[in-house]
């Protein structure tokens, strides 16, 4: 998720001053892998472990997905149990979201609408070509028998966040939107790091430590590719090395 955002962001001013905006979002795409139509996996071992990682796209070709799907199967075959991301938002919390909203600076999506209701609807770009939003994970073989959701909530980042820098508090401007809109706030832009650190490094954290509890000796890892920077390093610096 975090790099298809970051793609958004950086053409987002280039694309809307130009007739070549598709042209452009394409070379984007293209250039972050997103057209692929196999995924690599990436395989780690210890003394007593096998971690396979599978550096998923939230939007990405159906044959990519096909692919993804055959090599869980596989992998379901041979033993393997499944931690996947999902950072969980309640929408009845609509305090944490008004809260994510102000400190992130992005709209919430909508429930059941991805990023290709973004492109298609939004944004309006075409696409060389067809791609659609990453399934469901029962869809792509994984059940509560063979793998859990490994992440943390949304509220929980939140937390983290007040923790270190106070309470976020919410003005009368951030009730005069939906969640699912753009505030109307004129907030200042909290730091990137800032942001990366709660988006992703205490979600990282949150899977090392599952990886480390987990009693089970063959462990797949479904999560977007920017996880593996931090979790292939700490899982390196412990003990695993990278295999074949």
């Amino acid at each position: 998720m975090e790099s298809f955002k970051k793609i958004i962001g950086l053409l987002f001013l280039l694309i809307v001053q130009t007739s070549c905006k598709s042209y452009y979002f394409n070379r984007g795409l293209e250039k972050v892998g997103a057209f692929k139509t196999s995924i690599k996996l990436i395989k780690l071992k210890s003394n007593s472990k096998e971690v396979v990682f599978f550096p998923m796209r939230h939007i990405a070709t159906e044959e990519f997905y096909n692919d993804v799907k055959s090599k869980i199967d596989s992998l379901n075959k041979l033993g393997y149990y499944f931690f996947y991301e999902s950072l969980n938002v309640s929408v009845n919390d609509t305090i944490t979201l008004r809260k994510y909203r102000k400190f992130n600076g992005l709209s919430i999506p909508k429930p059941g609408l991805g990023y290709m209701y973004m492109i298609d609807s939004v944004y309006k770009f075409k696409l060389k070509k067809k791609m659609i939003d990453q399934p469901k994970y029962k869809d792509l073989g994984i059940d509560s028998f063979s793998g859990k959701r490994v992440d943390l909530n949304l509220k929980d980042i939140i937390k983290a966040y007040e923790s270190e820098h106070g309470e976020i508090k919410l003005e009368s401007c951030d009730y005069e939107t939906s969640v699912y809109e753009k505030s109307i706030c004129h907030d200042k832009k909290i730091d990137q790091k800032t942001i990366d650190n709660l988006i992703l490094t205490l979600r990282n954290q949150k899977i090392v430590d599952e990886i480390y509890l987990q009693k089970r000796k063959k462990i797949a890892m479904i999560y977007g590719e920017e996880h593996f920077i931090q979790i292939k390093g700490c899982l390196l610096s412990n003990g695993f090395k990278l295999s074949n």
